[in-house]
C-alpha cells in the first residue's frame, strides 16, 4: 500500500508542474514549385512520381519566367505539455497563417506576391492527399489525446514506481528483520506470543507461522 501511495503522489506532484515547453513533430513533408511569371504566381506539386515534371521543365522554357524555386510544406504536430515526459494534449496546424511558412528560396516577391504564394500553396494542400488530412488554411486543431496520456502514465509509472519498489522492499525487509531480532525466545515473530511448546505450527494469536527464534 505504501508503494502505491508513493506511485500516485509522485505522479500528482509531476502533474501539476507548469507547462515546460513543447514537441514538434513532423514524419513527413510535400514540395512544391513556386512559379513567379510575369502573370502572376503559380504553385506546381513537385512529387517524387515526377508526376508534374513536365510542367515544372515547360516552366523553365517559357519566356514569362522570371524566377522559380521549391518550397517545403508540411503539417506540423505539436505535443504537451512536458515534452517526452508529460504528454496528454495534441495540436496540429498546416499553413495556418503566412507566419508557418518558411522562405527557403531568395525570390524578389511583394508583400501582396507572398499572400499569393500562400493562398496557392493553401489551395494546393486542401487537393494533396496527405497534407489535406491536417485542414490547411484554417486555425490551429487542439485535440485531448487519451492514448498519449496512457502512455505518460504507464512510463512515468515505471520510471518513478521502481525506485519506490525498491525503497519499499528494503524498509520491509529491515521492519522483518528488527522483528525477528527483536524477539525472546520462543515468541512469534509477527505478534511476539509466547508460542513455547505449542501443539500445533500456528500461532493462536495472530493464526501464523510463528517461526520460533533460535536466538538467546
Amino acid at each position: 500500500m505504501e508503494y502505491f501511495c508513493l506511485v500516485l503522489i509522485q505522479i500528482l506532484i509531476l502533474g501539476f508542474i507548469p507547462f515546460l515547453g513543447t514537441a514538434s513533430r513532423c514524419y513527413r513533408y510535400n514540395r512544391f514549385a513556386v512559379v513567379h511569371a510575369t502573370d502572376g504566381i503559380y504553385i506546381i506539386p513537385d512529387d517524387d512520381d515526377q508526376t508534374h515534371q513536365n510542367d515544372i521543365d515547360q516552366w523553365l522554357n517559357s519566356p514569362s519566367l522570371i524566377d522559380i524555386d521549391g518550397v517545403l510544406v508540411r503539417p506540423l504536430t505539436t505535443y504537451g505539455p512536458i515534452p517526452g515526459v508529460f504528454e496528454y494534449y495534441r495540436s496540429e496546424r498546416c499553413l495556418s497563417s503566412l507566419r508557418d511558412l518558411a522562405w527557403p528560396f531568395e525570390m524578389n516577391l511583394s508583400d501582396a506576391q507572398r499572400d499569393d504564394v500562400f493562398r496557392g500553396l493553401v489551395a494546393a494542400a486542401k487537393k494533396d492527399s496527405w497534407l489535406c488530412n491536417y485542414s490547411p488554411g484554417m486555425p490551429q486543431r487542439f485535440t485531448f489525446a487519451p492514448a498519449l496520456l496512457r502512455g505518460s502514465m504507464i512510463q512515468l509509472s515505471l520510471f518513478f514506481g521502481f525506485p519506490a519498489l525498491v525503497t519499499w522492499m528494503i524498509q520491509f525487509a529491515e521492519k522483518r528483520l528488527n522483528s525477528f531480532a527483536s524477539s525472546k525466545p520462543g515468541q512469534c515473530i509477527h505478534c511476539a506470543y509466547d508460542c513455547t511448546n505449542l501443539p500445533t505450527p500456528i500461532c493462536p494469536e495472530c493464526g501464523q507461522n510463528p517461526t520460533l527464534s533460535t536466538s538467546a
